[in-house]
């Protein structure tokens, strides 16, 4: 009844945003979106859910027998393309062993602490500096520069919200689950510079990387960059900050790429997250569907041609 009546309202229309029926639309359109994540809809089948959700945010109908472009076919993997091994991949404590043989454990972020709870954390014996998160869910991260400003009370309340979360349940990633809710502590990387250290986010389908992204921190603001694997420019001009210059190329691109082929052989479409710090490489981590296949931001000139690199296991 609900999926029905949902639907209705998604479908009452096309309407000029600049009208007030228009923005009228989009105050509707978030609030569905807010109760889809609300508890209320767990019972809805994967299906039927990304099915409404997609036609919400990408203004589509979800086509999952014949997927053709990006979104949809990250949609199609969602439902059909599921192995029990690639779980390890996605939970931030058991893919360090996943790295450790497929890589070797230079790649790791030294690993200072794992929990099951707050409250078995002795925040005294924590170093100044440290990268607080939990291992089964997506952006639950906290960044400590200095322990000394670091509000404790605050960070056990995000932290408790985030273990009593199901990821899953927000955009029907079946991998995150039945994943165990812990909290990990990890060294914090910097550059002798005291600048942020840069994260790449390359593309592979396969074991063919096709493409790679970096972000960072430029003058305090967040931007990001895209180039191919021989480091030319894919950026749309809009994408740029003011004054941006395009980063030069990492004297370890071909680490990254080669690390990038291993990971993803024999998965579709896979985004490996590394860390570099002059010549190191630094394993973060490992995303089956990048924006959820709700992607409408830097990928949009390249979603038919990504589409064609994703080719679907039979």
């Amino acid at each position: 009844m609900y999926v029905i009546r949902i639907t209705f309202i998604i479908d009452c229309g096309d309407f000029e945003e600049s009208t007030d029926v228009g923005k009228m639309k989009k105050i509707i359109e978030n609030a569905i979106l807010f109760v889809l994540s609300t508890r209320l809809f767990n019972w809805v089948p994967d299906d039927k859910y990304l099915k409404i959700k997609y036609r919400i945010k990408i203004k589509d109908k979800l086509n999952l027998e014949n997927p053709v472009n990006y979104n949809e076919k990250i949609q199609w993997l969602k439902m059909n393309f599921r192995k029990d091994e690639h779980i390890k991949m996605v939970d931030k404590y058991e893919v360090r062993k996943f790295i450790e043989e497929k890589l070797g454990s230079k790649y790791l972020v030294p690993l200072i602490g794992i929990w099951d709870k707050t409250s078995d954390i002795d925040f005294a014996k924590l170093p100044d500096s440290f990268v607080l998160k939990c291992t089964h869910d997506s952006g639950s991260f906290i960044i400590c520069r200095d322990k000394s400003k670091l509000n404790i009370a605050k960070t056990k309340r995000k932290l408790n919200r985030n273990l009593k979360r199901n990821y899953y349940y927000k955009s029907r990633e079946w991998l995150y689950k039945d994943i165990k809710p812990r909290i990990i502590c990890e060294q914090l990387l910097k550059n002798e510079d005291g600048s942020e250290i840069k994260n790449y986010k390359a593309f592979g389908f396969n074991g063919v990387v096709k493409f790679i992204g970096v972000r960072y921190s430029h003058e305090g603001q967040m931007t990001a960059q895209m180039s191919d694997t021989d480091w030319n420019s894919l950026d749309k001009p809009d994408m740029l900050l003011p004054g941006d210059t395009r980063i030069e190329k990492p004297q370890t691109l071909d680490e990254i790429i080669n690390i990038t082929r291993i990971l993803s052989a024999k998965i579709p479409m896979l985004r490996v997250d590394l860390y570099t710090i002059r010549d190191r490489v630094y394993f973060g981590e490992m995303t089956f569907y990048h924006g959820s296949g709700f992607d409408t931001l830097y990928l949009e000139d390249l979603e038919a041609k990504i589409g064609d690199w994703i080719e679907l296991p039979t």
